[in-house]
């Protein structure tokens, strides 16, 4: 079922990619011309007047792509590849006694006794041993589970500044593409509204999860 949900959102991330690049880049034999305009591009992002029509279909242009994406990496950002299914096992053991069991035989005489008496107190110290060193070893692996909870969460709040990233990264090679084109002003107002569409989208989707 989860291997499912994530190539849904595999698969809608790449439309998501795919309708951005076409809504702003084609028709290429329209608009790519091959030769630069830097002296078109926007560098200090709302120093020109911006359509607030544009503003807003900026955003919903990359908020499917922050959906998708976040839908994507899911809870721990899924780079980490680590199988936590070990986390579940029975730990049972450190409760387990093992001190030896059943009556003491009876000594036959004060020799036999007198080791039947050292033989159980060793048996007995071994028992502890033995009982101390698996609950350092349980408390060894609480402690980690509390420490990839940790990574987990983190690798969760990080999750929308990493789609923020691409997104930035996305739309910047967008508008670096408009630079050779006529027809489009290259701004950087745009690749803020994209990327504030593509922040918007994961939070979303991470509402929706509840992760």
């Amino acid at each position: 079922m989860a291997s499912t949900a994530r190539g849904t959102a595999l698969l809608l991330l790449i439309v998501s990619v795919t309708l951005i690049v076409a809504a702003t880049t084609m028709p290429w034999s329209t608009y790519y011309v091959g030769h630069s305009h830097w002296a078109k591009v926007e560098w200090v992002p709302f120093s020109q007047r911006v359509r607030p029509v544009d503003f807003l279909l900026n955003i919903l242009l990359f908020l499917p792509f922050g959906y998708s994406a976040s839908a994507f990496l899911g809870r721990d950002c899924s780079f980490l590849g680590r199988d936590r299914s070990f986390l579940d096992r029975d730990r049972s053991f450190l409760g387990r006694d093992r001190s030896p069991s059943g009556p003491s035989p009876r000594p036959r005489d004060t020799r036999e006794g007198a080791s039947a008496t050292m033989d159980a107190a060793e048996m007995d110290a071994s028992a502890r041993d033995a009982s101390e060193m698996d609950a350092s070893e349980g408390d060894a692996a609480e402690m980690d589970a509390s420490e990839r909870d940790a990574a987990e969460m983190d690798a969760s709040e990080r999750r929308p500044y990493l789609i923020v990233g691409g997104a930035i990264l996305l739309s910047t090679a967008v508008e670096l593409f408009q630079v050779y084109s006529h027809g489009r002003l290259p701004t950087t107002t745009d690749v803020m509204s994209n990327a504030l569409g593509a922040f918007l989208g994961a939070r979303w989707a991470a509402a929706r999860t509840g992760r």
